[in-house]
């Protein structure tokens, strides 16, 4: 026969589930953003930028130019690795208010605004 979980230990796996389950709800819910205003405005760009920043808590300008050289953002990147065009599409993102810039060490940090 199992023991029973102490309160400690129920509050660890609560919290642990609910962190994920916010984590999972925002990237569902930047898809649907995603998906919903591909047709209504977003360029490639910020489409490519947005699906980036999905897989990540924050990156740097320079990380996320590398990262849109790979092959499974190759269909919508359009020329982020110019530098001006991120800039654009980042730019349109943030107006928006659906990512948002920090300046520090190695330049500028980007991260996906929470949902609300």
């Amino acid at each position: 026969m199992l023991g029973h979980p102490t309160l400690t230990e129920i509050d660890n796996l609560t919290a642990e589930r609910h962190k994920s389950c916010k984590s999972y709800t925002q990237k569902l819910s930047y898809l649907s953003i995603l998906r919903r205003e591909t047709m209504s405005g977003f360029s490639r760009n910020a489409q490519c930028i947005l699906r980036i920043l999905e897989s990540s808590e924050s990156m740097l300008t320079s990380e996320i130019l590398e990262t849109a050289k790979q092959p499974e953002y190759v269909d919508l990147c359009a020329d982020c690795a110019g530098g001006d065009a991120f800039i654009a599409a980042a730019n349109q993102l943030a107006s928006q208010g659906l990512i948002a810039k920090k300046f520090g060490k190695g330049g500028y940090r980007w991260h996906l605004v929470e949902a609300k």
